[in-house]
């Protein structure tokens, strides 16, 4: 007996299985109702995370209550290669709430603890209500003990502390297969998102929320240069007499560019009189124009 192919049958079998379960969960509904039409949509998984300003809020939440067991964290933390910590660590400080801003710890981000960010941009979260050193994702419903990453103290002087049962923990995988944090069908469904060079492909949650991360960070960015840059614009676009008007206080260089230009401007303008410039008819007392008015003759 070959074990290797019995495992082969085992997963074939467990495949079917799960294949026919997924096509029960329509057919075995009674021909009238609406869930046989529709059983179960292709984004029933996706997290909400197109709306920043909730998506942020709760990435701060989840960081506070990890940061609130800062001493039960792991030390070590892995994560796919393509999650930079360094650049979301910057990100992330241009987007915090004002310190009043309800359910946000402001303070816990001085110092900023990486752990707790690289787990709360994974969807991580403390549970702080039942048992302490407990994180949990509220997509996959997975609960991990974080005292497994961590080494235990040795009870016998001068001894090693005891290595942990985990040497990492890894922010993805211990996430369940089907999560949306980590698996882009369940996140995407049936939609995808196309790169900067035009590839379509498919985003996982934490991906998204690096992106939505990324997004305010630029936009923040841009409201913090914003005010003299708007000013300039502002400038530029009025009309001339009233820019003149508004860069009186302006550098002596700029003031007498500005002084050269609107005496061009008022020569134009004085040209354009002459040629649009008509003749006053003396009248009874009004200024009439010198227009002749057609005959009424019969």
């Amino acid at each position: 007996y070959d074990e290797s192919e019995g495992d082969d049958w085992r997963a074939a079998a467990q495949e079917q299985l799960v294949e026919k379960y997924a096509e029960m969960i329509t057919t075995e509904h009674e021909e009238g109702c609406l869930w046989r039409v529709r059983g179960c949509d292709a984004t029933i998984y996706r997290l909400p995370l197109t709306h920043p300003p909730t998506s942020l809020k709760e990435l701060h939440q989840r960081y506070n209550s990890l940061a609130s067991i800062a001493p039960e964290l792991p030390t070590s933390i892995s994560a796919p290669k393509n999650f930079d910590l360094e650049l979301v660590s910057e990100q992330v400080l241009s987007t915090l709430p004002e310190p009043s801003a309800a359910g946000v710890d402001v303070q816990s981000y001085n110092p900023i603890n990486t752990q707790a960010l690289t787990l709360a941009l994974f969807g991580w979260q403390a549970e702080t209500d039942h048992i302490s050193g407990l994180a949990t994702c509220n997509a996959c419903f997975r609960r991990l003990g974080l005292w497994l990453f961590k080494s235990k103290p040795s009870h016998n002087d001068g001894a090693d502390d005891e290595e942990a049962v985990m040497s990492s923990l890894d922010v993805s995988g211990e996430h369940r297969d089907y999560c949306p944090w980590v698996n882009a069908t369940s996140q995407s469904g049936s939609t995808q998102s196309t790169d900067g060079n035009g590839v379509t492909q498919k985003l996982t949650g934490w991906e998204i929320l690096s992106q939505v991360l990324r997004n305010a960070h630029r936009a923040q960015r841009q409201r913090a240069s914003s005010p003299s840059t708007l000013s300039t614009l502002a400038q530029d676009e009025r009309p001339n007499e009233i820019g003149s008007i508004a860069t009186t206080n302006a550098e002596p260089g700029n003031r007498e560019a500005r002084d050269a230009k609107d005496k061009e401007r008022w020569a134009k303008l004085k040209k354009l009189k002459q040629v649009f410039r008509v003749k006053r008819v003396k009248g009874s007392g009004k200024d009439n124009l010198g227009l002749a008015r057609p005959s009424t003759a019969g």
